[in-house]
């Protein structure tokens, strides 16, 4: 599984690399969530 979401990260992401990180956690927030993402961009001028 590792190896498909790092294709899938590189295919939505093509040249820029954000920072990123894969954490275990024993439970999301919702159940029949399979996917949490926060995120925070900040443009500049």
């Amino acid at each position: 599984m590792l190896k498909e979401v790092g294709r899938a990260h590189a295919e939505s992401f093509k040249k820029i690399k954000p920072a990123t990180s894969m954490i275990e956690v024993k439970a999301l927030v919702l159940p029949e969530l399979l996917v949490e993402i926060e995120t925070t961009a900040f443009l500049q001028n």
